[in-house]
């Protein structure tokens, strides 16, 4: 399953299912022929996605990238692992995209994230975070902003948090393909609600933030009068004002100091089984 996400509103925007033997590249390719992808749009994306041929569409419908590159010598772009040689930070470069024999040469930026202090601990090594992308300086976009971008790449990651966890989607309660791609769809258009009521809930709370559990709740509750047949107008208006009710003011760092178990940007260094 590969799904476009407003990683910002943590709202669920398309989806597809493909089969085992096919890629997560291959999967958004499809995808995109369907996704209402706009001009000025910015597509985030992790390291295991970017293709110079899906880099090619995503221009061409004149919508900007920040992706994370693979900094292997094995399977990193060329451009991507000479700008690494050259020792800088951040910089501009040409890089080659489309199709194989119909390629072009298009200017990026390439920023690399500073490594953290201090000696990795034992089994790990220090890892590179490099972000390719077509954001421009003059438009305002610091290498510092470009990094805090690709980070709201997370929310992709907290949206299957509570798939799996609130919504309890795995295991699947159906045993064919079509039943479990109507589950998630099933979930997905609960998410999309509860994502919905919470825009509309904060929209006037001047940064206070209302309580996400307690949306996914409401939302619950009102897909079930709709499956019903009730209408949820009334019901929606109700649960949206008792989340400002209950809304909070965000509070700076954290209520309790995090335990790092394995450092971010330091990946495990496995041997043989």
């Amino acid at each position: 399953m590969v799904c476009a996400v407003d990683v910002f509103r943590r709202l669920p925007l398309d989806w597809i299912h493909v089969g085992k033997g096919d890629g997560e590249r291959t999967a958004l390719s499809q995808m995109i022929e369907t996704l209402a992808l706009e001009p000025g749009d910015v597509a985030i994306m992790d390291r295991g996605l970017p293709s110079r041929s899906l880099f090619a569409e995503l221009l061409a419908r004149r919508v900007d990238i920040v992706a994370r590159m693979s900094t292997s010598d094995v399977i990193g772009w060329t451009e991507v692992i000479d700008f690494l040689k050259s020792g800088k930070l951040s910089g501009v470069i040409n890089v080659q995209v489309g199709e194989k024999g119909d390629r072009f040469s298009v200017q990026a930026r390439l920023v690399e994230r500073s490594r953290q202090p201090g000696r990795p601990r034992k089994g790990t090594t220090k890892e590179r975070m490099v972000i390719l992308t077509t954001l421009r300086s003059e438009d305002g976009f610091t290498p510092k902003e470009i990094i805090k971008i690709y980070g709201a790449r997370w929310g992709i990651e907290s949206l299957f948090g509570e798939l799996k966890s609130f919504m309890n989607i795995e295991p699947f309660h159906s045993e064919s393909v079509t039943g479990v791609e109507q589950e998630v769809a099933a979930s997905l258009i609960w998410m999309a609600l509860a994502s919905s009521m919470q825009a509309e809930a904060e929209r006037t709370l001047d940064g206070r933030r209302v309580v996400r559990t307690d949306c996914l709740r409401g939302a619950t509750i009102l897909i079930g009068d709709l499956l019903e047949g009730r209408s949820i107008t009334e019901g929606m208006e109700r649960w949206i004002s008792g989340l400002r009710q209950y809304s909070y003011k965000p509070k700076p760092g954290r209520h309790a100091p995090r335990e790092c178990k394995m450092p971010f940007g330091r990946s495990v260094q496995r041997g043989p089984r």
